[in-house]
């Protein structure tokens, strides 16, 4: 399986990282890989007169990610509970190899600032990308780290499970009208873990990884909303299956950060909403 901790995987030796759009527009690489209604169930029901029509999640392959990554996103997406899976109907998603793959995906969709699907990819350097506003997700097996100076497998530093479970709460969230951003309740506790992580000195590595829930002074309302909606994310899939996506900050280091906020989110998994 690729999700294997701590795992370092030989990166694939041809790859489109040199031209990113070589022949994507052309052939598309669009390679439907179905999760059919024998392995993914109770996703919905809608029911028209006496006719019954089962929709089920599905997963459209971008490039050439290998078969476990596949299977295990697929079976990540099988493992999610009822909310969830009814957050990402509306959803295309796509698994690739890098992410530039995806962002090239998104330029046959006009609806999608890929200008921001870009920034999001180079400065986050995220593996997995969510467009709540045009329904599409794109999760990728390998990313090019700037640090590192070579591709990176999700697997190093990444838990693949957690990090679907944490894509689908954005989904869920943006259809609950973002809970993240408009609950009072979720705004006074996330505020407690934001002057807490303000008033401690924090490794590198904890900075690097808090910094998603915590922007610095000064940033606009929009870039509070997203770290507010991180944080749902994360805190959300960690209570779902019991780790954080990312491997190399221990997941108590996070809760002790934000341990109100931490609460109220579980609160929320345990009652079935989010």
């Amino acid at each position: 399986m690729a999700d294997e901790p701590g795992q370092k995987l030989d990166a694939p030796k041809i790859h489109p990282l040199d031209d990113p759009l070589q022949k994507r527009s052309a052939e598309k690489a669009l390679i439907a890989s179905t999760i059919g209604s024998d392995t993914v169930t109770d996703a919905t029901t809608a029911t028209t007169g006496e006719r019954s029509v089962e929709r089920v999640l599905s997963t459209i392959r971008l490039g050439q990610p290998t078969p476990a990554f596949e299977q295990d996103v697929q079976s990540a997406l099988r493992s999610l509970p009822k909310q969830l899976k009814e957050a990402l109907l509306p959803y295309q998603i796509y698994t690739s190899q890098i992410p530039e793959e995806f962002i090239n995906e998104c330029r046959n969709h006009p609806g999608v600032s890929i200008k921001e699907v870009e920034e999001r990819n180079n400065v986050r350097g995220h593996f997995a990308l969510t467009d709540t506003e045009n329904h599409l997700q794109g999760f990728s097996e390998w990313h090019k780290n700037p640090t590192a100076g070579r591709l990176v497998h999700i697997s190093e530093i990444a838990n693949v499970r957690s990090t679907i479970f944490h894509e689908a709460e954005h989904a869920l969230d943006a259809k609950l009208g973002h809970p993240s951003s408009n609950d009072p309740e979720f705004e006074r506790r996330y505020q407690l873990g934001l002057a807490r992580v303000r008033s401690q000195a924090l490794t590198e590595d904890e900075r690097n990884f808090i910094s998603i829930f915590a922007p610095p002074k000064g940033s606009d309302e929009e870039e509070f909303n997203y770290s507010k909606s991180e944080a749902m994310a994360e805190f959300g899939a960690y209570f779902h299956t019991g780790s954080m996506g990312n491997r190399l900050i221990p997941a108590q280091r996070v809760l002790a950060l934000f341990p109100e906020l931490a609460q109220y989110v579980n609160q929320k998994v345990q009652a079935g909403e989010w």
